[in-house]
């Protein structure tokens, strides 16, 4: 009976210790994103997601660390990695609690990378998925730049239309850039 008893006090040990550390992992993982360390923010939050798989918070942070991480991946010119990098914020998204728009929110940034490297079949899938989860201006600019750009005006006017009803600010950066082109 001792036995039994002392081996179920280590298991509820071991069982906290577990979360402590996925805890401790999480909390320092949340605190390098604040600092911009991306790298160190998605090896701490790896960890606290190996010591509780169950802690959404802890995807829901290791996807802003991917995503802030692709943003600075963009703006450097390495657009494979920044690819790489909103496939594993977009799967981290999904396993967490993030509401429907983020996810078509990172699918249109993954669209965005796809126009730089003119691979357009690539950005109209990427687009497609980002509608499916959530109507967004972003998405609809691109696939009506897309459109622009192989003389369907009509299609395009439609999705600007749409992209401004959303967000009009935005949509008449983009379009002021497209139509200099």
């Amino acid at each position: 009976m001792l036995k039994h008893f002392f081996s179920l006090i280590m298991i509820t040990l071991f069982i906290l210790s577990a979360t402590g550390c996925g805890n401790f992992y999480y909390g320092k993982g949340t605190a390098l994103i604040k600092n911009k360390q991306y790298d160190e923010a998605i090896i701490a939050l790896s960890k606290s997601i190996k010591f509780d798989p169950g802690n959404k918070k802890a995807y829901s942070q290791r996807g802003l660390a991917y995503f802030s991480r692709a943003m600075l991946y963009q703006k450097q010119n390495k657009i494979d990695e920044a690819i790489k990098d909103y496939d594993a914020a977009i799967s981290d998204a999904e396993k967490s609690d993030v509401a429907s728009n983020i996810i078509a929110d990172l699918h249109s940034q993954k669209a965005a990378c796809y126009v730089y490297k003119k691979d357009f079949d690539n950005v109209m899938k990427e687009i497609e998925l980002s509608l499916a989860k959530h109507e967004n201006a972003l998405a609809y600019i691109l696939r009506g730049s897309l459109y622009f750009s192989q003389g369907m005006t009509d299609k395009a006017k439609q999705d600007f239309t749409k992209a401004y009803r959303l967000d009009p600010k935005l949509t008449d950066e983009y379009t002021k850039k497209i139509l200099k082109q």
